[in-house]
């Protein structure tokens, strides 16, 4: 069985399912993006996250129209369930609703980015990731 996967940034064809060769290639090619990506602020990330969502915001947009052919014809939900799941893009990436995600999940975004005041303690601490994650998005 053959796939496409977007995967840092560009289309990948391969072989499904991932096997553990190819796993440990992708969490070793992102070991190697995770200086890039701590380098980046949350702003930046949740301002290309807002566009991604307004991209897709128009239900007669190409790409919009191409994924609902593409969806209807991998996954087994309707048009109707596949069409709102599209229509919730815009909202469930809106910077408001990321950073209430992020508030509810994980505190003060500040300390995202760098070293924060945290009240608790009354001195100052960062976030800092422990390693790579591979998520593999269920097919359900």
């Amino acid at each position: 069985m053959s796939s496409e996967r977007f995967t840092f940034g560009r289309w990948i064809s391969d072989a499904l399912p991932l096997d553990a060769p190819a796993a440990e290639e992708l969490v070793a090619h992102a070991r190697r993006e995770t200086a890039r990506a701590a380098a980046t602020p949350l702003d930046r990330i949740l301002d290309v996250l807002e566009a991604t969502g307004r991209a897709w915001s128009d239900p007669q947009a190409p790409r919009v129209r191409e994924a609902r052919e593409r969806l209807q014809s991998l996954i087994p939900f309707s048009a109707a369930m596949i069409d709102r799941t599209l229509e919730m893009l815009p909202q469930v990436l809106s910077r408001d609703a990321l950073l209430e995600r992020i508030r509810a999940e994980l505190g003060d975004p500040d300390y995202l980015d760098g070293w924060a005041h945290d009240p608790a303690f009354g001195g100052s601490s960062t976030w800092r990731p422990r390693g790579t994650l591979l998520h593999v998005s269920a097919g359900n």
